[in-house]
């Protein structure tokens, strides 16, 4: 796992085929902050959840060339999605930011639930919300509302440049990440992002990351 906004050099001994998928930097770290600090780390070959995630990028590189612009997104936010089933050889299982994965996993799939809460989310760890808030300033320098409120407008902005999502109004993708309030969803999203709702849907001209067939590339081999 490499981070392309740091400089890297691979050197092998043996000429060796490697495929590179690049994912949208700011989109993988929302849903995974943890991985930030896991510049260059490597996942564990006999992991099952590491081999679930190879399984399913040579699966890809061998349809991708068959799947429409709308398809390719999805599959984009599930590998993005499996990042999570794979922990990297340097993270430990033991380390408290363990909890702080599970309760982004949580908000993740509770995201449109209206009546989510801070103590929803650390009832599902079965400790007390204050001590998850403590692991959450910790491990993110934030809390526990702030990280729901946070994911649920990115989750929004994008959702509004989201073509698939071009017929829903602005209130409707409100109430599907949870908000119960439209007004309430604009006045956040202004807060945030500068601009209305309305105003950001029509700024944005589309993703800036595309999944491409072109296969792998292969690093030091001569001929």
């Amino acid at each position: 796992m490499l981070d392309e906004g740091s400089g890297f050099r691979l050197v092998g001994e043996e000429c060796s085929a490697i495929l590179f998928l690049r994912l949208p930097r700011a989109a993988a770290l929302n849903r995974h902050p943890q991985l930030e600090r896991q510049f260059a780390s490597t996942f564990p070959a006999k992991e099952i959840g590491t081999r679930l995630l190879a399984d399913t990028l040579l699966r890809l590189l061998d349809d991708i060339a068959f799947l429409d612009e709308l398809q390719r997104a999805s599959m984009m936010d599930a590998i993005i999605q499996m990042l999570g089933v794979a922990v990297p050889r340097s993270a430990s299982p033991m380390a408290a930011d363990w909890r702080v994965r599970r309760a982004l996993n949580f908000i993740e799939l509770n995201l449109g639930i209206g009546g989510l809460t801070a103590e929803s989310v650390a009832q599902d760890q079965h400790i007390s919300r204050r001590r998850l808030d403590q692991i959450m300033h910790k491990v993110l320098g934030q809390s526990i509302v702030a990280a729901l409120w946070k994911r649920r407008l990115e989750r929004a902005a994008a959702d509004l440049h989201d073509p698939r999502m071009a017929t829903l109004s602005a209130a409707q993708i409100a109430f599907s990440n949870g908000y119960e309030d439209a007004a309430h969803f604009t006045r956040a999203f202004k807060r945030k992002y500068l601009m209305t709702p309305g105003q950001w849907r029509l700024n944005q001209v589309g993703a800036n990351v595309e999944l491409t067939g072109t296969g792998p590339r292969t690093l030091g081999c001569d001929g």
